[in-house]
């Protein structure tokens, strides 16, 4: 018998699930995903108000949530610094094997989970339950002014860029995988050097595998140390034309400008047969994005489909799962990224983010603990807003039949903006709601 309203939201990648009836308003709705990130047990998420998400396994406190251990197979916020508050303006981040970074557009950068061998930073060798800062040069003050993270597939070392272009790594350095010219394990940040002695500069991205990393510059040459081609200073891959993305897990894969993708473990880099895509080529071609995987590797094309190989094999079309398109594949896909072990999140043009694979820990975060062999929706990185209503007597009241339609005005402070408000009021007591601007 109470007054109630019926609110309808429309705005792409914002979906209602409940509303709170009476005069004021409260709501849930789900942000949209920008990015993914894929690490052994566990997975970090993008939304588009530059807040972090995770789900997954927090054995290794890698989520940066209030849980001690456990896992999650939902989407939790990613505690701020010492846990107060929750990251936010999060530009680059990654989930690595048991442990996570973050920088956000301040140049600051965080580390969590945990610290085996200095991949954290923060020079004490213990693990974090929430996100820490990471520490500069030899331990002096904060490492500042990054652009650009990277935790590693299930390795324990991290490399960072900063807005100069130069790179910083730390943690386990037993194969030269921090490319400072020795194979000490790193507490603190150090440079990335070349075989000259001159530090590693102007490079775009970086990229931490199990034992070696990668690093492409701003001329499209790629640079690697560590395992794979036994340098503990960055080294000029050869053979590989004009780079614009590099992925790596315990392989090594390129994007060149051209759409064209190049694997190697040691020694020449060579193109990837085209599989299933059937070109006349016989490669692959017209791909956006890659990423790799314990001993298997995905890709996205310029249509938005996704592609799928193991080291050496054959791509092949990712099928649609609880998308259900038309064409029965995944579509308009515009992120992705592989975990280590066999399962991979992607994020469509909407911002809903997709995952499949195996799952025992819940690193897929579509609300269950089974393998998905097809992509299955991945859940909600809940927001919320109230909104207040004034009840306003009007001299020319309605019936109680009667539905009057009026717009209000939405003031929060969570930088949200809709398209259009309709709020209908079914009015019992003589009441309407008047129009707002």
């Amino acid at each position: 018998k109470e007054n109630y309203v019926m609110f309808t939201m429309r705005k792409a990648g914002l979906i209602p699930l409940f509303v709170v009836f009476l005069a004021n308003l409260c709501f849930a709705y789900c942000y949209r995903i920008t990015e993914v990130s894929c690490g052994e047990y566990h997975s970090l998420l993008l939304a588009d108000n530059g807040s972090l998400w995770a789900c997954g396994s927090n054995g290794n406190l890698a989520l940066g949530t209030d849980e001690i251990s456990g896992t999650t197979d939902t989407l939790v916020q990613v505690k701020g610094e010492n846990g107060i508050g929750y990251l936010n303006n999060i530009v680059s981040f990654d989930a690595g094997w048991y442990h996570s970074l973050a920088c956000d557009e301040s140049g600051k950068i965080w580390a969590w989970g945990k610290d085996t061998k200095g991949q954290l930073g923060n020079g004490s060798g213990g693990n974090s339950m929430f996100p820490q800062r990471v520490l500069g040069i030899g331990g002096v003050g904060y490492l500042d002014d990054i652009v650009y993270v990277s935790a590693g597939r299930s390795g324990e070392h991290s490399l960072a860029i900063n807005d100069n272009g130069y790179v910083y790594a730390w943690g386990y350095n037993l194969y030269g995988q921090c490319g400072n010219g020795n194979n000490v394990d790193q507490q603190t940040p150090v440079r990335v050097i070349k075989t000259n002695g001159n530090y590693l500069s102007n490079i775009t991205e970086v990229n931490a595998g199990v034992h070696h990393s990668l690093a492409l510059d701003e001329n499209g040459d790629v640079w690697e140390f560590g395992s794979n081609n036994s340098q503990n200073r960055a080294v000029a891959v050869s053979g590989l034309p004009d780079i614009i993305h590099v992925a790596t897990c315990g392989q090594s894969m390129a994007l060149d400008v051209n759409g064209n993708v190049w694997y190697w473990t040691t020694g020449t880099p060579s193109r990837v047969v085209c599989g299933d895509m059937n070109t006349q080529s016989g490669y692959l071609e017209n791909i956006k994005e890659i990423s790799s995987g314990n001993g298997y590797n995905v890709a996205v094309d310029n249509d938005g489909f996704v592609w799928k190989w193991t080291n050496g094999g054959s791509p092949v079309r990712v099928t649609d799962g609880q998308m259900s398109t038309n064409s029965g594949y995944l579509e308009n896909i515009d992120n992705l990224d592989a975990g280590y072990f066999e399962f991979q999140l992607a994020v469509d043009n909407d911002g809903v983010a997709w995952g499949w694979g195996v799952n025992s820990y819940g690193e897929l975060g579509v609300g269950d603990y089974y393998a998905h062999p097809e992509p299955a929706m991945v859940g909600c990185a809940e927001g919320h807003l109230e909104i207040d209503l004034e009840q306003t007597p009007n001299d020319s009241c309605v019936s109680p039949e009667d539905e009057v339609e009026a717009t209000f005005c939405v003031t929060n402070d969570m930088d949200i903006s809709f398209e259009n408000i309709y709020v209908i009021l079914h009015l019992d007591n003589g009441y309407s709601y008047p129009a707002g601007d």
